[in-house]
């Protein structure tokens, strides 16, 4: 019996502003720390097929030779070694520009003193914290808007007290 082959968890498309002017998505995977620039054809398979039914690329040319690219690029995995942990593939846009990088300023304290910080940051300040909570009940949020990237910043991050070394 032949193996299912799954996408790897927390592969996802979008389109950021250069994307729309190419006409393309990029597939991306935070964990592989890799990406690729695929056509608008291709977006639509993947949607078409969505996480579940990746194996559904096999039946056409175009559908084996995306296959291929996205298992070369390690986008593909054995449904046995990852099994139940796929993460939904996002891959409509619900606003025109996705916001691809969010920073969080986890906290107003910094005991440094850095040249190059333009913050105005300091011990004697009232102490803030962004609550993780409010992280955690946001990551979906997060999902939706398409973020690639999200920055902890400050003030120093590591002064917060939910930071364990």
């Amino acid at each position: 019996m032949r193996k299912k082959a799954v996408l790897l968890p927390g592969t996802r498309i979008i389109q950021s502003k250069q994307n729309v002017l190419d006409n393309t998505y990029t597939v991306f995977n935070n964990k592989l720390k890799n990406s690729i620039e695929v056509g608008a054809i291709y977006a639509k398979l993947l949607e078409l097929t969505g996480e579940c039914g990746i194996n559904k690329l096999m039946y056409g040319a175009l559908g084996r030779k995306f296959f291929r690219m996205l298992k070369d690029n390690g986008f593909i995995c054995d449904s046995q070694d990852e099994p139940n942990k796929l993460v939904p593939l996002f891959v409509k846009r619900d606003t025109d520009l996705p916001l691809t990088s969010l920073s969080i300023e986890l906290a107003n304290l910094c005991n440094l003193k850095c040249v190059h910080c333009y913050g105005n940051y300091g011990l004697e300040s009232t102490p803030m914290y962004m609550p993780t909570e409010w992280i955690d009940n946001n990551i979906e949020t997060f999902y939706k808007l398409n973020v690639r990237r999200i920055a902890l910043t400050g003030g120093e991050t590591t002064l917060h007290p939910d930071f364990y070394i």
